[in-house]
């Protein structure tokens, strides 16, 4: 059984569905894995709180119990205050994100049109009607791209992501007409972007988590023992 060939147009659109889908998945563990967390941190500080309160009512020793309520009414406040505090710091940490979670929505839906994209690539239905020439897909598909986004922003989606998938779109024209331009055997300026592409998806991940832990992780050490 001979596998499909991957043209250079395939593999842009394969490596482009490959590094949003990444960056959505990365943030999403990211996010949803912290935001656990701090939730773990508060129940067990709800934990305490309830243990604290309970102890009160169930002192016998009345002379005790006049000098433990003062401490327990302390502890109560202390819990209180922490409680708020943290929740505080969590809604404003959470509001950071949201331009980065913006931007993991939106990766979302171009890898899945990039998905599509790249199965319309293996549908040869304009053979008959134009021919576009080897050398010049891959600027071809980075215009294509541009419009696409251009025209995202048009209607309303002018998030700073799409501005810079757009500036890619462009850079990615220009590479692909220098390549059509040099038109040398053996240069796939196609399967050299896809590469840097897949490459730069590599990096987002440990920086994507870096920007939770620099955030939520400092958070919680403040309240609990985590790594």
């Amino acid at each position: 059984m001979q596998l499909p060939t991957v043209t250079e147009v395939m593999a842009v659109f394969l490596s482009l569905a490959s590094a949003f889908s990444t960056f959505t998945r990365t943030y999403s563990l990211a996010e949803y894995y912290y935001v656990q967390t701090l939730k773990g941190v508060d129940n067990f500080m709800a934990r305490s709180d309830t243990v604290v309160n309970v102890d009160m009512l169930d002192t016998g020793d009345h002379q005790f119990k006049s000098q433990s309520s003062a401490a327990s009414m302390s502890s109560v406040g202390t819990i209180h205050k922490d409680r708020a505090a943290l929740t505080a710091q969590v809604e404003e940490a959470f509001a950071s994100f949201n331009e980065m979670r913006m931007s993991a929505r939106n990766s979302m839906r171009l890898s899945l049109m990039c998905l599509v994209a790249a199965a319309m690539t293996k549908v040869d239905t304009f053979t008959g009607l134009m021919a576009i020439p080897s050398h010049s897909e891959v600027p071809v598909c980075f215009a294509c791209m541009f419009a696409g986004l251009a025209g995202a922003w048009f209607v309303g989606f002018r998030s700073r992501d799409i501005k810079a998938h757009m500036t890619i779109s462009l850079l990615g024209c220009a590479m692909g007409s220098v390549g059509a331009h040099l038109d040398r055997p053996g240069l796939e300026t196609g399967k050299i972007m896809a590469f840097i592409i897949l490459l730069a998806s590599i990096v987002i991940v440990p920086r994507t988590v870096r920007s939770f832990r620099m955030t939520y992780l400092k958070m919680a050490k403040q309240y609990a023992r985590i790594f």
